[in-house]
C-alpha cells in the first residue's frame, strides 16, 4: 500500500494542476492577475526542491515560513504600485530572492540541530 500512495499522490497533483489550467483557459480572466502566483510557485519551488537536504531543520522551515509572506507581500505591493514590471524584471527579482534565501537557509538551518 505504501509503494501505490506516493504515485496515486503524484498523479492526483497533476490532474489537479491540469484541472486549474483548463478552468482559468476557459474563464475570461486576465493572465497578468496570476503574476504573483506563478513567480511564487516558481521562486519557492526551486528553493524548496534545491534544498531538500535541509527538510529536517526546524531553522528550515522558520526561515521559509517568514520568507514566504514577505515576497507575496513585496509582489502585491510592487503590483499595486502601477509599476510596469516586465518578465525580464520579475526573473532578476527572483534570481536575487532565491540567491539570498539560500545563503540564508544554508547559514542559519544547515548548522542547526536537526529535529526527527
Amino acid at each position: 500500500m505504501r509503494r501505490a500512495f506516493k504515485p496515486a499522490l503524484q498523479l492526483l497533483g497533476a490532474l489537479t494542476f491540469a484541472g486549474i489550467l483548463i478552468a482559468v483557459a476557459v474563464s475570461n480572466l486576465d493572465m497578468a492577475a496570476f503574476k504573483v502566483v506563478w513567480w511564487t510557485c516558481w521562486l519557492f519551488g526551486l528553493l524548496v526542491y534545491y534544498t531538500r537536504g535541509l527538510w529536517r531543520s526546524r531553522a528550515y522551515w522558520a526561515i521559509l515560513s517568514c520568507a514566504f509572506p514577505l515576497h507575496v507581500l513585496g509582489l502585491a505591493k510592487l503590483e499595486a504600485s502601477g509599476a510596469q514590471i516586465t518578465a525580464l524584471g520579475y526573473t532578476l527579482i527572483s534570481l536575487a530572492e532565491i540567491a539570498l534565501l539560500l545563503f540564508i537557509l544554508f547559514a542559519v538551518a544547515d548548522r542547526g540541530p536537526r529535529s526527527s
